[in-house]
């Protein structure tokens, strides 16, 4: 019996389709690139190894790892029916937004995602140049999303079960003191929808809530990752989620 063969190509045609690969393949792959230009390989490594791990995770485990963060980078977790993230403020008992980051294309509705933001996060500004009450927040440039497999990113969570702290100030030298002030003004701040955190996240307007890791000199950090039930949750304290009450018999 003989071998089926393939079909020859003429040469001509050959090269014409070789054009039309390079034509598609290489204009990606500039984008690509340039949409990661200056981000540092670690950082690049620490956000897959993050997504590894949380699809990885299970149930009632909770583990660390070393996350390393570039200047000015984000990161971005949506939960899975929320539209936005909601960057909320708790004044007299009543949560009021103060920064909302709209979902994107690239993380599917119905779906947990987590995305690295590679550029500095911009806050919207009106024609005078100043920040509004509840100023849309984006990705400048750089930003991809991973949809996660089994698993969900938390729909409400605190600064504080995050990890993170709150400024009110412009000041970008500005080094955290962690005492009673700080910790009741970490308490009036959470996230709806998913949450945000960044290497450093500045607004340049005095008085608007701008959020910092422990210390924002640092790239590297601890990172811990922890799951219930469907829910997972990283962040940078362990372990992420409140610890359950004490029942005394």
């Amino acid at each position: 019996m003989k071998k089926a063969q393939m079909p020859e190509v003429a040469p001509l045609e050959f090269l014409i389709r070789v054009v039309i690969a390079l034509i598609v393949i290489v204009p990606t792959a500039m984008w690509i690139a340039d949409l990661f230009r200056g981000t540092s390989k670690q950082a690049i490594d620490s956000y897959n190894l993050l997504i590894k791990t949380i699809n990885e995770i299970v149930d009632g485990e909770l583990g660390s790892l070393a996350f390393t963060m570039d200047p000015y980078t984000a990161i971005v977790a949506f939960s899975k029916d929320a539209s936005e993230i909601r960057y909320l403020e708790a004044e007299e008992g009543i949560l009021r937004p103060v920064g909302t980051f709209k979902r994107v294309s690239s993380c599917p509705t119905g779906t947990s995602c987590v995305c690295f933001c590679a550029s500095q996060l911009q806050l919207e500004k009106n024609a005078e140049g100043k920040i509004p009450d509840n100023p849309t927040v984006t990705c400048e440039k750089g930003l991809s999303c991973q949809p996660l497999k089994n698993v969900q990113m938390p729909s409400k969570i605190s600064i504080p079960e995050l990890g993170l702290h709150v400024q009110k100030g412009d000041s970008l030298n500005y080094q955290p003191v962690i005492d009673d002030w700080q910790k009741e003004l970490d308490a009036l701040y959470s996230f709806e929808g998913g949450f945000i955190f960044s290497q450093e996240m500045r607004s340049g307007n005095i008085g608007y809530p701008s959020l910092f890791l422990t210390d924002a000199q640092v790239r590297l950090h601890q990172l811990t990752i922890e799951r219930k039930g469907d829910e997972a949750r990283f962040c940078f304290k362990s372990p992420c989620f409140p610890k359950e009450p004490t029942v005394s018999t």
